[in-house]
């Protein structure tokens, strides 16, 4: 096994959640763009924030992401394994 199963979900939550960061802005229209703008509202809030269709596309997104990192730690271009680096030191 390469990675540990903990920390590949650990490394899927933090994509995740930094991807979420990146999607929630896109497309929001603040309530205070609409023509019948209502009162009591906040002016930054958004009309409709569209948080289920964003947690798919954040969802599919960090997979994405996620599966290039655990790429990358597959094929090892730096070649940190054969350095030892990544070993657990041995019985003194």
């Amino acid at each position: 096994m390469l990675i540990d199963p903990l920390l590949a979900l650990a490394i899927y939550v933090i994509c995740w959640w930094i991807t979420l960061f990146a999607v929630l802005p896109i497309g929001v229209r603040g309530v205070h763009e609409a023509p019948d703008a209502p009162t009591g509202h906040d002016r930054g809030a958004p009309q409709t924030p569209d948080l289920k269709r964003k947690a798919l596309w954040t969802s599919a997104i960090a997979f994405g992401i996620w599966l290039l990192i655990l790429a990358f730690i597959a094929i090892d271009p730096m070649g940190i394994r054969a350095a030892g680096f990544a070993t657990a030191p041995g019985p003194r």
